[in-house]
């Protein structure tokens, strides 16, 4: 039967029946529909989880097809530097990914819903009345997408002031949030009517029961969903930062403020006080309703399914009041909240406070109810005051008071300590603060505490402490040991995954004994930054090998040693007893007594290092020291494989480097140039780095990224490089090239390049040869910086050249540079041309995106017309402070037609041109259609009119000089210049009020 033909069907017994086919189908479909539910639930939960993670402003461009997440270094790069600040690249990809998650969970709802729809329609199962509910879900569905991009474009369009961080509209987050919770309901309840058709209204009396429920639940129902709505106002508005009691708000019954803005409709939807109390009063009413809910159907003759679905809502209601939640953050509190208003409480935060009354010696100890708290002393203000775990937090405050604090770290459970600024401190931490060795703690951070000499003093301490320490950070702290009295206590930093040690500069060794660093089993990460005394990390005198005895450190997977200036040894004494085994990343910066990294025995443990750095270390002589006593251990037989998964190898600014090794071992490295991805040379002896470019002819066949700093190269090409996966190019400091390529370019084979950056390289006069561009194809951005000397990015003289070979053999050769995107050129004086007219013909910029030009002061112009008549993917560009630069566009007589469209340039900044006449030549039009941001400034001579129309369409025409009478009175008043424009992106109709109407012909 068709779905047109059944409307509402019933069967014998009088069921409305929404899907025919019997039970087979009805529950085919409504498994269909429940799982779409889930889904919709699941996507809910993950939206929610991406908003307390501030992850939804990440992505700055939604696509409807959608597009692949950044996939190298550089992409991720990119993205990252669009909107997100003050977070690293890693966090920035965590909270990348949970919106990506979320977009394409999101994307999945089009698959799950309209495949299965087709199908059960074609069965004929859809009665026309399930049809047309359905397709109104759906239509909600699909416009969820775009409500989502229009809620994070509110977010990433508000310019944030100095101390707000980007946040959506609260408005747009509300209708989000309505719009989800409006398709979650109707595909469940689509689901229940599918499965379980509805009797007629009289047929038993728990039907009737269930129709007066009905009429209960349904203003009840409104009730929880306008609680649910104001909820996304509260977060919106970040409103739960402030009056976080309850029916109390702070101090008093009502705020004085809850009316404030004009006009008053406003306060309930940007207030912060008046919607938080909004929310407060909204959640009690749903509290007491549902109450009453359950009150009234507990006698009603109802099916026993419902009324334990009623019985269910009452009980999480009920759970939802258990879990109270009190901010007192940056209310200038300046004593300790009463201990009763804490006992409701299972987490509370007290950030941002100046108490200058502490609490009482061992009576503060906070209730066991409690789950989270943060409480703080004499701290700034934080962004995140919703508590993740147990954390106490002290600032400037004298060391005595820290006594306070014992019952709190012996009965709370503290899990993160921080201490910063303590005035008197004392020399240790156990058992000074807790002498029962803060065995819970999991996160310890200590900062500025002059007089703390180590953490623990065995001496006076019992076996066990420290046992669950994570994490330990150590900064500006007069620390001469972790471990003070000799053997560690049982348990001492068996857990310990990350340590950070900066500034501490009475240290001479950080770890100074075998029978510690026995204990760091877990150890992962290990940062020491500038401590100025320290002379080795790792202590191993008196360490005997043993094949029976495990291996020490062989979790370590990450070691930073940044500015240590006294440092000689990263391991001193036998290492055959350690496995580096799980090392993936080194990074050495600033070493300038360290003369090499690792033994024989430690290199062939380096099965997982994947990335080494190593940069301005004055002694630094080799990567491995071979030892004689090494040679023999455990064979080898002199020909192992070294580094088998090194991606990553820089070795810059090493004056003493002399090679790899320190003797002549035949060491198998094929393997590394089989894997190695990245490679950065340069500032190392002339005969290392020639050894090592030499290597670049055959090897490195996988090599995606080459940085050649500081080397006697005049000729690129005289490397020979073939590397035909490279995708990226540095040239840096490179004193002596004259040239890329000179003779015959198959001897520079970079098939893949996609960016080549170019800097400092001072006797550079031209970049490419059209044959050399030839074998640029890829070639996607190109970045040249203080080259003094460059003087063309194409030799004219071999454009010539081969000009005459086409002409003369006939050929047709592909265009030059089809996918080049990126052009970023600056503090180039000597520079006369970027594309002559000569060779315009051979160019394709079709794909051209962005030009950026600066301070270079020998350009004339930019483009000629018939190369400007390609741009058509050009969407910015910038030039400023080029002095001698005249026109942007020049004319090259090849074309009639003097109207040009540049139909996706959305910003052009021209800055400080002194000596810019006109955009484009006199006569020509041209027309920007997408243009949103225009800035002319300081382009004292510029006479181009810039104008807009009514579809604000951005119009730019050259004035023509005038002749005759009109001459002499040119000599009397000279041509109108353009005034200064600023016109932004982000300020409305900008465009229409301060550029002048186009007046068409």
């Amino acid at each position: 039967m068709s779905m047109a033909a059944s409307v509402g069907m019933e069967n014998k017994e009088g069921l409305k029946l929404l899907v025919i086919g019997g039970p087979r189908a009805q529950k085919m479909v409504g498994i269909w529909l429940f799982g779409s539910a889930a889904w919709v639930f699941s996507m809910v939960v993950l939206g929610g989880v991406t908003r307390l993670t501030r992850s939804g402003l990440s992505m700055t461009d939604w696509k409807f097809t959608g597009g692949l997440p950044p996939l190298s270094d550089e992409e991720w790069f990119q993205e990252f530097e669009n909107v997100n600040k003050g977070m690293s690249i890693e966090d920035f990809k965590f909270i990348y990914w949970m919106e990506y998650a979320h977009r394409m969970w999101g994307r999945g709802l089009g698959i799950i819903l309209p495949l299965p729809f087709s199908y059960f329609l074609h069965k004929g199962y859809i009665t026309l009345r399930l049809g047309l509910r359905l397709s109104s879900l759906f239509a909600l569905g699909a416009g969820q997408g775009f409500i989502g991009w229009w809620m994070v474009k509110s977010g990433l369009e508000e310019p944030p002031s100095e101390y707000a961080q980007p946040r959506v509209s609260p408005y747009r987050l509300a209708a989000h949030l309505t719009s989800a919770f409006v398709i979650y309901s109707g595909l469940f309840w689509t689901g229940l009517s599918a499965v379980m058709p509805e009797p007629p209204a009289e047929s038993v009396a728990w039907v009737r029961g269930a129709a007066k429920v009905k009429k209960l639940a349904i203003p009840v129902s409104f009730i929880v969903g306008i609680t649910a709505i104001s909820g996304a106002f509260v977060a919106g508005n970040d409103a739960g930062r402030a009056y976080n009691t309850f029916p109390k708000m702070g101090d008093t019954w009502i705020p004085d403020d809850i009316f404030d803005m004009k006009p008053l409709i406003r306060n309930f939807f940007e207030n912060t006080s008046t919607v938080q109390l909004d929310h407060n009063v909204l959640a009690t009413t749903t509290l007491f309703s549902i109450g009453a809910l359950w009150f009234s159907t507990r006698k009603l003759d109802i099916h026993p399914a419902i009324r334990s679905l009623i019985g269910s809502t009452v009980g999480m209601a009920a759970l939802q009041g258990e879990n109270v939640f009190m901010v007192k953050a940056g209310m200038r509190l300046k004593e300790w909240p009463k201990h009763q208003g804490l006992e409701q409480c299972t987490a509370i935060s007290l950030m941002g406070n100046k108490i200058e009354m502490l609490p009482d010696g061992l009576d503060f100890v906070l209730p066991t109810k409690l789950l989270r708290y943060c409480v703080t002393v004499n701290y700034a203000y934080e962004e995140e005051s919703y508590p993740k775990s147990r954390i106490l937090k002290i600032s400037g405050i004298e060391a005595t008071s820290l006594v306070a604090f014992k019952a709190l770290c012996e009965k709370s459970g503290v899990e993160y300590i921080e201490l910063m600024e303590i005035k008197g401190c004392c020399q240790n931490m156990v058992p000074s603060i807790d002498e029962t060795g803060l065995n819970e703690l999991k996160r310890l951070s200590l900062r500025s505490l002059d007089e703390l000499e180590c953490i623990i003093d065995t001496t006076q301490q019992q076996d066990v402490a420290f046992s669950n320490l994570v994490d330990l950070s150590i900064e500006r702290v007069g620390l001469r040991e972790i471990c003070s009295g000799g053997r560690p206590p049982r348990g001492f930093l068996e857990n310990l995954e990350t340590l950070d040690i900066r500034r501490c500069h009475s240290m001479s060794s950080l770890f100074p004994s075998w029978v510690l660093i026995q204990r760091l089993r877990k150890l992962k990460k290990v940062t020491v930054w500038w401590c100025g005394e320290l002379e080795d990390v790792f202590q191993l005198e008196g360490l005997s090998y043993a094949k029976e005895n495990p291996f020490l450190l062989s979790s370590l997977e990450s070691l930073d040693l940044v500015c240590l200036e006294n440092l000689r040894y990263i391991w001193k004494g036998p290492t055959q007893q350690v496995s580096l085994q799980s090392l993936t990343v080194v990074n050495v910066y600033e070493c300038n007594k360290l003369r090499y990294l690792f033994t024989l025995s430690l290199a062939r443990s380096l099965l997982q290092l994947e990335q080494l750095r190593v940069s301005y270390c004055r002694s630094f002589e080799h990567i491995v020291e071979i030892k004689e006593a090494e040679e023999n251990v455990d064979g080898g037989g002199g020909n192992d494989v070294m580094f088998p998964e090194l991606r990553k190898l820089q070795l810059v600014v090493l004056k003493n480097f002399i090679n790899f090794y320190s003797e002549n071992s035949p060491v198998n490295m094929q393997t590394a140039k089989e894997k190695l991805r990245v490679l950065d040379v340069g500032i190392i002896s002339d005969q290392l780095c020639n050894s090592v470019l030499a290597q670049l002819i055959h090897g490195f066949q996988n090599l995606e990224e080459l940085t050649i700093r500081e080397c006697r190269v005049q000729v690129l090409s005289q490397l020979e490089l073939s590397l035909p996966s490279l995708k990226v190019l540095k040239l840096e400091y490179l004193k002596q090239l004259e040239c890329l390529c000179k003779g015959p370019t198959h001897l520079l084979s970079l098939p893949n390049l996609k960016k080549l950056e170019v800097w400092s390289c001072n006797r550079l006069r031209h970049m490419f040869s059209p044959s050399l561009a030839r074998n640029l194809l890829q070639l996607e951005k190109q970045s040249i910086s203080s080259c003094g000397e460059l003087e063309q990015i194409f030799n004219e003289d071999d454009a010539a050249e081969y000009n005459q070979t086409l002409s003369k053999d006939h050929l047709q050769w592909p265009l030059l540079f089809p996918n080049l995107s990126s052009i970023d050129i600056n503090w180039c004086d000597k520079l006369k041309s970027m594309f002559p007219v000569s060779i315009t013909h051979l160019l394709s910029l079709q794909n051209l995106r962005t030009l950026t030009l600066w301070y270079c002061n020998g350009l004339t112009h930019l483009f000629s017309t018939n190369l400007a008549r390609n741009l058509l993917q050009l969407e910015s560009i910038h030039v400023w402070n080029c002095g001698e630069l005249e026109q942007i566009i020049v004319e090259d007589h090849t074309e009639d037609d003097h109207v040009l469209l540049l139909p996706q340039l959305h910003k052009l900044t021209l800055r400080q041109l002194t000596s810019l006449i006109n955009f484009c030549p006199v006569g020509y039009h041209f027309i920007f259609p997408s243009l949103s941001s225009l800035e002319v400034t300081e382009c004292p001579k510029l006479t181009t009119r810039f104008s807009v129309d009514q579809n604000r369409f951005v119009h730019a025409e050259a004035k023509a000089p005038q002749t005759g009478k009109e001459d002499a009175d040119m000599e009397q008043s000279p041509p109108e210049t353009t005034r200064e424009i600023y016109c932004w992106k982000w300020e409305p109709d900008s465009l229409q009020k301060r550029l002048p109407p186009y007046i068409g012909k």
